[in-house]
């Protein structure tokens, strides 16, 4: 079996970081290490260190691993405007897949693990769409534009 690093960053959410900390120590498959962290200005450095991103689809979370040519799975979309998001990376650029199912997410994981060829589609992609198309003000715009589509503000 193909070893794999799961890093899940918790961010302030220091009780999630303590039960997966506590998970990683009873997972029977040896191949598989979780390392579960809290809070930390190093996330742009565990992204690039990645081979896959998998995650929700806010604007930010998933912006960061496209403008690394980092591969994404996209599991959950919580808002309305994150559905847009989504649809954007998935649709017009190409750089991620959206599986709402955590097995079926990990079971493509695991197959990219196994397959790492296939992440090349997904990573040329991203690395071939101008930064500006998924950067952090692109994301405001999008957030914008679906905001005026839903009538809470008026586009100027």
């Amino acid at each position: 079996d193909m070893p794999i690093t799961v890093i899940a960053l918790c961010g302030t959410n220091e009780e999630l970081a303590k039960q997966l900390a506590e998970l990683a120590q009873s997972c029977p498959n040896e191949n598989v290490k979780l390392i579960a962290f809290g809070f930390t200005d190093k996330i742009v450095k565990y992204i690039a260190a990645s081979d896959l991103y998998i995650g929700k689809s806010g604007a930010n979370s998933i912006a960061e691993p496209a403008s690394l040519g980092v591969p994404i799975i996209v599991t959950k979309c919580i808002t309305y405007i994150e559905k847009g998001i989504k649809n954007y990376y998935v649709r017009n650029l190409g750089g991620a897949m959206y599986i709402p199912s955590a097995k079926r997410a990990a079971m493509k994981a695991l197959e990219l693990a196994r397959e790492p060829e296939k992440l090349s589609f997904y990573q040329n992609n991203l690395l071939n769409t101008p930064s500006e198309l998924y950067n952090a003000e692109a994301s405001a715009d999008l957030i914008w534009q679906r905001l005026c589509e839903l009538g809470y503000v008026e586009d100027k």
